[in-house]
């Protein structure tokens, strides 16, 4: 029993000896279990905790991408202005797009960047887009409401043309027909005109044969009078001749054997003539100009033509170049003096005379004398005038005897043209000082064989008009 006993107990021990281990390992295993759960919890939760924020810079850039893009379409944000302002910030900072999951947010920004910014473009310290496609539109409705008034307003403008054109081509209609009824009539009157021209015609005819025997005998008479023309020139010829040595001997009957130029040497060749008169006879325009080294001042003498086609004898008056026209060979001239306007008008055609001028070479002069131009007697004022007017006219004064200091400005030398004499200069006793100034100039001028002509021959020549005779001719 004793033994039974034992045995029992012995089971009893093991068994509980078993269920003490079981329990030991079930509390261990479910101790483990506990602590494993707690690491667990804690990596999800701070998995989570990343997959949030994550969904917050989703979120920011969501909304940024939406805020930003109504600005641009011009939807009102005025309470949302700074949180804008700052979304904006993040994102030209590229923090926003970077930390978005979108896998379209680099298309996006994208979007924002290359077209909205630069189509409208973004203010930052205004934070917000400086004009946005609501106003663009609003502005295009506006443009378009204007030219939709335009185009009324020109279509009425139209109507209005059409209506006046048809008015227009029923007048044009009626006025073809009476003109057609007019040409008819004229047309008509023109047929018995012809016939009466005709008859016309046959009589002129018989005119005409009548006229050309009255021509051949004008042209044997006309031959007569151009041999005894040819006489009379050579007899005036020799005039002028003979009056230039008068001249020459009343200037200084000593002027030297060297000179041999005289006044007789030129030929009165024409160097221009009269293209064009206007209504008023007193403005005429010339073959000469710019060209021709023509400057305004420059002064002519107006000469008919003879039958020969050479400048007649007698001036008819003379003229003065007032303006240089852009062609090489135009000017416009004054004329400053008709001999008769009514007997011997200046008329197209007439040649133009300046017997010293000449257009490739300046022409030389020394001047000496009393110089009165106006023949008022007072020949102190009129020397100063005439070197002004010779020099416009182009011409180059070598020398000339100052009266007022009893000196000569200037020199003769063997280029000098003339020597112009002005009023003579006597020996009274009180010119004895001018009178030794002005022969020790005319020893000089026979020194380098200058010729002398008197001032108002060399005008003459020249074309030249004292004021007086200016007025007198105007007249």
């Amino acid at each position: 029993m004793a033994a039974a006993k034992s045995g029992e107990s012995k089971t009893v021990l093991i068994v509980f000896l078993i269920l003490f281990v079981l329990a030991t390992i079930i509390l261990g295993v479910t101790t483990y279990m506990g602590f494993d759960g707690q690491e667990q919890l804690k990596a999800e939760a701070a998995k989570w905790q990343k997959e949030s924020k994550a969904w917050e810079k989703e979120a920011d850039f969501q909304k940024g991408v939406a805020m930003i893009t109504r600005n641009y379409i011009g939807e009102p944000l005025n309470s949302d202005l700074e949180a804008l302002g700052t979304l904006r910030a993040s994102f030209d900072a590229g923090s926003l797009v970077t930390g978005a999951r979108d896998k379209g947010k680099e298309e996006a920004a994208k979007l924002i960047k290359d077209k909205l910014d630069k189509e409208l473009g973004w203010d930052p310290a205004q934070k917000k887009a400086k004009t946005t496609y609501k106003l663009q539109i609003e502005q295009l409705l506006k443009a378009l409401t204007d030219m939709t008034k335009t185009a009324n307003d020109f279509k009425e403008k139209m109507e209005a043309a059409e209506t006046e054109r048809n008015t227009a081509q029923k007048d044009l209609k009626s006025a073809r027909d009476d003109f057609d009824q007019k040409l008819k009539a004229v047309e008509k009157k023109a047929n018995d005109d012809l016939v009466k021209h005709l008859d016309t015609i046959t009589a002129l005819q018989k005119d005409i044969e009548a006229m050309g025997k009255e021509k051949e005998k004008l042209l044997a008479d006309n031959a007569a009078q151009q041999e005894l023309f040819g006489k009379e020139k050579g007899k005036m010829v020799k005039m002028l001749q003979a009056k230039d040595v008068q001249l020459s001997k009343a200037g200084d009957a000593n002027i030297g054997e060297g000179n041999k130029k005289t006044i007789a040497e030129y030929d009165y060749k024409a160097k221009g003539r009269i293209i064009s008169v206007d209504r008023t006879g007193r403005t005429v325009y010339v073959n000469l100009g710019r060209g021709d080294n023509i400057k305004t001042g420059f002064t002519f003498n107006v000469h008919g033509v003879d039958p020969n086609g050479k400048p007649k004898l007698d001036d008819k008056g003379s003229l003065e170049i007032v303006k240089i026209l852009p062609e090489d060979h135009l000017s416009e001239a004054r004329l400053t003096e008709i001999r008769d306007p009514k007997a011997d008008p200046v008329l197209r055609g007439d040649l133009l005379l300046n017997a010293p001028w000449n257009p490739n070479r300046p022409h030389h002069v020394a001047i000496a004398g009393l110089i009165d131009l106006s023949d008022d007697g007072n020949p102190d004022d009129d020397l100063d005038e005439l070197r002004r007017n010779l020099e416009k006219m182009g011409v180059i004064i070598d020398a000339y005897l100052n009266l007022k200091d009893l000196s000569i400005k200037g020199e003769i030398t063997k280029n000098t043209d003339y020597l112009i004499l002005g009023g003579e200069i006597r020996d009274d006793g009180k010119n004895k000082q001018q009178k030794e100034v002005f022969d020790d100039m005319m020893q000089k001028a026979r020194d380098n064989a200058v010729p002398v002509i008197k001032l108002k021959q060399y005008l003459s020549l020249m074309g030249y008009r004292s004021p007086t005779r200016v007025n007198r001719g105007s007249n």
